[in-house]
């Protein structure tokens, strides 16, 4: 099982018990704030919570590679992303992040 698909299901399950639906792939974005966290965990207590911000850093790289390999080789995927910078209410970090995908060079 691809990795976007693990993503994708611990998103979408996270959003259907909260009761919210937004496109949690670009939600996930969010977690660029983790960047640099798994450097550290190799320096840390490795604690529960030094251990989720390595995982979530993972996320975000994962996903990143994902949305930018997969927008290279499909153009819906690209056109769905397109379309939410557009019409999607997104952050000003989800914003800045997919453009960097959408503008990455092959």
């Amino acid at each position: 099982m691809s990795i976007l698909i693990i993503i994708s299901k611990h998103i979408i399950n996270k959003q259907l018990s909260t009761h919210t639906f937004r496109s949690g792939l670009i939600q996930t974005l969010e977690y660029t704030k983790y960047q640099g966290e798994l450097d550290k965990f190799k320096k840390s207590k490795k604690t529960k919570e030094d251990t989720q911000m390595a995982v979530n850093n993972a996320i975000y790289n994962s996903l990143v590679w994902s949305l930018k390999s997969n927008c290279d080789q499909h153009a819906l995927v690209k056109e769905y992303c397109e379309w939410a910078l557009q019409y999607e209410n997104l952050s000003k970090v989800q914003i800045v992040e997919l453009k960097a995908i959408l503008n990455h060079k092959k």
